[in-house]
């Protein structure tokens, strides 16, 4: 859903963005994996017991961040944002226009991989710090990937440049 303000305006009158992160929630994903054996042979001989044995194993883990990926998504927007033909600036001061960007909490599905329910786009005119155009990507029933809530935000934004 989308909602343009001011119904005669078009984002292209806002050339140079200021993107920031509004809000953002993310969880720490931790996995693993091993695998092991091992085999242990006890033998009677006229001296005593004898014991031989063998054993390997391989182990290996990670942990991966929710707000990296938050990060990274912010990065995908502003990169998203200047193919259309915005002029992306690091300071507010030199912005026309700031981008809030909002996504709900985080985390790694083993299948999806990284998931979110719900993500925000707000341009905000610096000038009069009111609200040009809201966007969000709608909740599914099937919680969406990052990528795919990026993906309309900035199909949405396309439609009011």
């Amino acid at each position: 859903r989308s909602q343009i303000i001011k119904t005669d305006l078009r984002l292209r009158d806002y050339n140079r963005l200021h993107l920031m992160i509004a809000t953002a929630g993310g969880a720490i994903s931790f996995s693993g994996a091993s695998m092991s054996s091992a085999s242990l042979t006890t033998t009677g001989t006229p001296s005593g017991l004898s014991t031989t044995g063998v054993s390997s194993g391989i182990s290996a883990g990670h942990s991966m961040s929710g707000q990296d990926q938050v990060i990274m998504a912010a990065q995908d927007i502003a990169f998203s944002l200047r193919q259309i033909g915005f002029d992306t600036v690091d300071r507010t001061q030199d912005a026309d226009m700031v981008v809030l960007f909002s996504i709900g909490t985080v985390r790694y599905d083993p299948l999806a991989g990284w998931i979110a329910d719900r993500a925000f786009i707000e341009f905000k005119d610096t000038k009069t710090g009111s609200v040009v155009c809201s966007i969000k990507a709608n909740v599914q029933f099937i919680t969406p990937t990052i990528n795919t809530l990026v993906k309309k935000l900035v199909s949405e934004v396309k439609r009011y440049y």
